[in-house]
């Protein structure tokens, strides 16, 4: 991916050219383990192929990765025509996204990685910093 550096007070904002929807947290796989997973998750895609149109909040939210060392910048997805006021709980995502996250989680647990976030956090990053002092939320990314 390709990031764009901008210096703001004493920070090194990163402008993210790609945001995307995460299906997994991080996760590291050795080297052997890479080709075999590979194939799993193509298949994977092959049959949970299928288009979803997202909507994303014009919201941003902050959100801090596990390790705590980045905050990122996100829209989170949300469901069209619903307002949710303070203190609200926004309605489910799309079921397509939950349909994927449950596949990658079975794949990642065969892997013995750990599974998405639950409740997933849907959302898309454009931006992050390295820290955790900006961010007002205690989420991933």
């Amino acid at each position: 991916k390709r990031e764009k550096k901008t210096t703001t007070t004493n920070t090194c904002l990163v402008l993210h050219d790609n945001p995307h929807i995460s299906l997994t947290r991080t996760f590291y796989l050795q080297k052997a383990s890479i080709p075999s997973f590979l194939q799993k998750l193509q298949q994977l895609i092959h049959e949970n192929e299928e288009s979803v149109r997202l909507t994303l909040s014009s919201q941003v939210r902050t959100l801090v990765n596990d390790a705590r060392t980045r905050t990122f910048f996100a829209w989170p997805v949300v469901v069209p025509n619903v307002k949710v006021h303070d203190g609200g709980t926004p309605p489910a995502p799309p079921c397509q996204l939950q349909k994927w996250v449950q596949a990658m989680n079975q794949l990642l647990e065969s892997y013995q990685q750990p599974p998405y976030y639950n409740p997933p956090s849907f959302h898309a990053s454009f931006a992050s910093i390295p820290g955790h002092d900006f961010a007002s939320d205690d989420g991933e990314n």
